[in-house]
């Protein structure tokens, strides 16, 4: 695992950085996402993992790498136990499928068994939309906010065969 650093600056949302071997940088944002699903108490969180300085174009897996990811989401945690992280995995490329893959294996593999994580598949006019919800397992609200979650993705996908992930 690298060590990271907590850019929390006061504001709602939680950034944090770390270097890898291979000279790249990344940042994983946490950013409030009022509005997006009418969760209570700001508890609605969109997850960001951006290579600010890329070394190599296209790095080959490393397994700290994930285990960093998943740490720092274990200290994110720490700080808003409420909290529903939705991961939406850009998609310009076309390789959001893989990228919600990685991000659910990252959780599978490297974090405590605390985290329930839900992989959504949105179907909205002939285009696949992959989408992902992390949540701690005793988080008393886990139940009502995996339903606001589920039913908006039934609501996208009304009439249509959503491939499963």
């Amino acid at each position: 695992m690298y060590s990271f650093d907590l850019e929390h600056q006061g504001g709602a949302d939680y950034k944090y950085t770390f270097n890898c071997n291979n000279g790249n940088r990344y940042i994983v944002l946490f950013a409030v996402a009022q509005d997006l699903f009418d969760f209570e108490n700001n508890a609605e969180y969109q997850f960001y993992f951006l290579n600010i300085i890329p070394q190599i174009e296209r790095p080959v897996f490393d397994i700290n790498t994930s285990k960093t990811i998943a740490a720092i989401t274990n200290d994110f945690f720490q700080y808003k136990p409420d909290g529903f992280v939705f991961y939406y995995p850009e998609n310009t490329d076309g390789r959001d499928r893989q990228r919600t893959k990685l991000f659910d294996r990252w959780f599978e593999n490297h974090s405590t068994d605390i985290h329930l994580r839900f992989v959504y598949v949105i179907n909205i006019e002939d285009t696949v939309l992959y989408a992902g919800l992390l949540v701690l397992a005793n988080n008393p609200k886990k139940d009502s906010g995996k339903q606001i979650v589920t039913n908006f993705i039934k609501g996208l996908n009304i009439g249509k065969d959503a491939p499963l992930y």
